[in-house]
């Protein structure tokens, strides 16, 4: 049986989306407890958000995974529905960037760098589609 393309890179996508919650580390170097909880909290809800709104965006990927409310639909290829997700590629990054990296234990320091290399390498690969190149200049 085939799967659609589009449902593929969802899957992959959500494959490496779910990574980076997989990995254990050690703790960090000295960092203020508050501090580190602080950046915990704030990269966990981040985390939390990003997944829904990805949930949201490719309900495929949704009913794959098991997540609720999203098997009714399916995933907007339009051209406003593509510029959406480049937006919030670019959203996700900048709020991502304004987490302090350094208060985070070591084991989220490595979540916080798969997770920002998986958006970047997000947004060079929907670059590739020939229907979409003029759009990713505004990556």
């Amino acid at each position: 049986m085939l799967i659609p393309r589009a449902t593929n890179v969802c899957l992959v996508f959500s494959a490496l989306l779910a990574a980076p919650l997989l990995v254990l580390g050690q703790s960090s170097k000295a960092v203020s407890p508050t501090a580190q909880t602080e950046a915990v909290r704030q990269f966990s809800a981040f985390l939390n958000d990003d997944w829904k709104r990805w949930m949201h965006e490719y309900p495929e990927t949704a009913t794959g995974v098991g997540y609720p409310g999203e098997n009714r639909r399916w995933t907007d290829e339009s051209a406003s529905g593509f510029e959406a997700r480049v937006k919030h590629l670019r959203e996700s990054l900048a709020t991502l960037k304004q987490i302090n990296r350094a208060s985070l234990p070591a084991r989220e320091q490595l979540n916080y760098d798969l997770y920002t290399e998986l958006i970047g390498k997000w947004r060079l690969s929907r670059c590739t589609n020939l229907f979409r190149v003029i759009t990713c200049k505004y990556l």
